[in-house]
C-alpha cells in the first residue's frame, strides 16, 4: 500500500502522496533524487511541491510555498517524501505475483 502524510492546513486537509504520474510530472520538471544534496533549493521545493499533484494539483505554488515554511521537523519531512517518492519507482520493477497472462521473452542473435 502506499504511503501517504496527512496535515492540515488553515482548516484544510491536504494528502501528500506520489504515483507513477506525479512522478513523471516531476523528472519532466527537472526533479533528480540524486542532486538533492547538490541543488537542494530546487530538489527540495519540487519534492514537497510534486507531493500535491496526486491529490491536489491546483493548490497555487504561493500557498504550497506558505506551507513548507509552516512545517516543523523539515528534515523528517523530506525523509519521508523521499521515501514516499521511491514507492512507484520500486513498484516498476516488482514482479507480478501470479504467473497468469504474464510474459516471458528471450532475445534473439
Amino acid at each position: 500500500m502506499a504511503k501517504r502524510y496527512k496535515f492540515t492546513y488553515k482548516d484544510t486537509q491536504y494528502t501528500l502522496e506520489y504515483n507513477r504520474a506525479s512522478v513523471q510530472v516531476l523528472e519532466k520538471q527537472g526533479f533528480r533524487l540524486d542532486q538533492i544534496e547538490a541543488q537542494p533549493l530546487t530538489m527540495v521545493t519540487l519534492l514537497f511541491a510534486g507531493a500535491f499533484l496526486m491529490h491536489h494539483k491546483n493548490v497555487n505554488p504561493k500557498l504550497i510555498e506558505e506551507i513548507f515554511r509552516k512545517f516543523k521537523n523539515r528534515g523528517e519531512l523530506i525523509a519521508n517524501l523521499v521515501e514516499m517518492y521511491q514507492e512507484p519507482l520500486v513498484a516498476l520493477f516488482d514482479e507480478p505475483e501470479d504467473d497468469e497472462g504474464n510474459i516471458q521473452g528471450e532475445m534473439e542473435d
